[in-house]
């Protein structure tokens, strides 16, 4: 599986946020993964064969250009409610964002993530005005699928609505019924509410002092 051009659409759009969040993941990720453009399908794992609970690794910079190497399990997947897109939620289990209870940050984004030695995607979300690192990954497989000038893509829209899979998810003691992609920190405010998560593109700073 080879990637030969990236579609203009992905990179024209500034209204679409998982368009952006997409291109800048798939753009760091390899660079993070050192796989250079081009993936065999024995490479890669599919979202239809990620369970929750399945652990895996990350790897980030975090200072300077030394890349490091996390824990993470995954915690959920979520399906797009107006299109076939999907985004697979994981916990960082240790690691420097741990270590020092920051959250997710801006310097993760396309962080690849990996289980059972295969690559399943890069990091592109972060889960808003929660310290708990939870990340959005972008699936490698629709990453590349969206990258195919023959495919047809989703209508820029600023936000994007996902159900999870299985109905609901548990993230610190809230019983989430539906996760909404905000393309900024100011969008995301208004649409919390108990049973509904909001995910950032990893570039927009995540966290506000005191929270």
């Amino acid at each position: 599986m080879k990637v030969h051009s990236i579609h203009t659409s992905v990179l024209t759009s500034k209204r679409c946020s998982m368009c952006i969040a997409s291109l800048i993941a798939f753009s760091l990720l390899m660079s993070f993964a050192g796989m250079g453009y081009a993936l065999a399908p024995d490479d890669i794992l599919t979202v239809d064969q990620l369970r929750v609970g399945m652990k895996g690794k990350g790897r980030s910079v975090f200072r300077g250009t030394e890349i490091e190497e996390f824990d993470v399990t995954i915690i959920g997947i979520l399906n797009r409610v107006d299109f076939e897109q999907d985004i697979i939620l994981v916990r960082i289990d240790s690691g420097t964002v741990v270590e020092k209870d920051t959250g997710i940050v801006a310097g993760m984004s396309g962080s690849p993530i990996f289980v059972h030695g295969k690559l399943i995607g890069a990091i592109a979300y972060g889960w808003s005005f929660l310290k708990v690192p939870i990340a959005g990954v972008q699936p490698i497989a629709q990453m590349l699928q969206s990258f195919d000038p023959k495919r047809a893509v989703p209508r820029h829209r600023r936000m994007a609505f996902f159900r999870p899979r299985g109905g609901v998810l548990k993230i610190a003691n809230r019983q989430i019924k539906r996760v909404i992609v905000a393309p900024t920190l100011d969008d995301a405010e208004s649409l919390v509410t108990p049973d509904t998560g909001v995910l950032v593109p990893v570039a927009t700073p995540l966290m506000v002092s005191g929270l």
